[in-house]
C-alpha cells in the first residue's frame, strides 16, 4: 500500500492530482490545500504551517475559516493579505508562520497563471519537449509584518503539459538541506514524470513523489503536498486505448 494519498479533481480542460503524506505515515496535518473550481478558471490555496504533528494541525484548523474566505478572492495577492491580516494575530501568539502560495490558472482564451507568494518554495512548470523551470517569486511569510503588500506574477502558459505546486517537505524527501535544497532533484523528477509520453495529473503525482523518496530512502520527515494541474489529462484506460 502507498504511504500516501491522492485525490483527483478532472476539469473541462485539464485535472488536478493533491499528493499528500504525513510524518510516520499519519495524516498530512501541517499543511492546508484549498481548490476553487469556476467556468474557465482554477484557483488554489497552500498554506504549509510550522512544525508538524499535532501542534501544526491545531494551528490549521484555527485558520482553516479565514484561508477560505480568503480563497473566495480573484487576486492571489489580494487573498494572501487577507489572509495575513485575519491570522496575523493567532500566528504571532503561537510564535508560529507559515509559507503559503496562492495560484489562479485562466484557461481561456489562452492559459495564464497568475500567482502570489508569502516565502513559499517555488512552482514548477513542465513545457512540451520536456522542458521543466521553476517560476520563483517572492513575499513574506505569513505572520511577519500584518501591512505587507503581495505581488501578483503572471506567467503565460503556451504549450505547457503540468503545473506543479508543493510544500517544502517535498524538497526534504532528497535533501538534508534546508529549502530550496533539494529543487535540482525536483526537476529531475518532474522531466522524468514528463517523457514517459502522454501521463495523467495522477500518474505524474505518483511519479515525482517515488523519484524524490528514492533519493534518499526514507519516508516524509515534514508533511508534503503535491498539486499536479495537468493540460491534457490521459488516464490508464486512454493509455491502454493509444497502444
Amino acid at each position: 500500500m502507498p504511504d500516501y494519498t491522492i485525490a483527483v479533481h478532472r476539469m473541462p480542460l485539464g485535472a488536478v492530482a493533491v499528493l499528500q503524506a504525513g510524518v510516520d505515515g499519519r495524516p498530512c496535518m501541517g499543511d492546508l490545500v484549498l481548490q476553487r473550481h469556476l467556468p474557465g478558471c482554477w484557483q488554489c490555496l497552500v498554506v504549509d504551517f510550522m512544525g508538524h504533528g499535532d501542534v501544526a494541525d491545531r494551528i490549521r484548523r484555527d485558520v482553516e475559516g479565514d484561508a477560505r474566505a480568503a480563497l473566495e478572492l480573484d487576486s492571489p495577492s489580494g487573498a494572501l493579505q487577507a489572509l495575513n491580516r485575519a491570522t496575523f494575530d493567532r500566528l504571532r501568539g503561537v510564535r508560529s508562520y507559515a509559507t503559503a502560495i496562492c495560484a489562479r490558472l485562466v484557461w481561456e482564451p489562452r492559459p495564464v497563471l497568475a500567482f502570489a507568494s508569502a516565502g513559499h518554495v517555488p512552482p514548477v512548470a513542465l513545457w512540451t519537449g520536456g522542458v521543466v523551470r521553476t517560476i520563483p517569486a517572492r513575499g513574506l511569510m505569513l505572520g511577519v509584518h500584518r501591512e505587507y503588500v503581495y505581488v501578483d506574477h503572471r506567467v503565460e502558459l503556451a504549450d505547457w503539459r503540468a503545473l506543479i505546486l508543493y510544500t517544502d517537505g517535498l524538497l526534504d524527501l532528497a535533501s538534508d538541506e534546508p529549502a530550496p535544497g533539494g529543487m535540482e532533484e525536483l526537476v529531475d523528477a518532474v522531466r522524468q514524470a514528463g517523457t514517459d509520453g502522454p501521463i495523467g495529473a495522477e500518474a505524474m503525482a505518483a511519479g515525482i513523489f517515488r523519484a524524490m523518496r528514492a533519493h534518499r530512502d526514507r519516508g516524509p520527515r515534514d508533511d508534503v503536498s503535491l498539486l499536479v494541474v495537468s493540460a491534457m489529462d490521459v488516464t490508464a484506460e486512454d493509455k491502454g486505448k493509444r497502444a
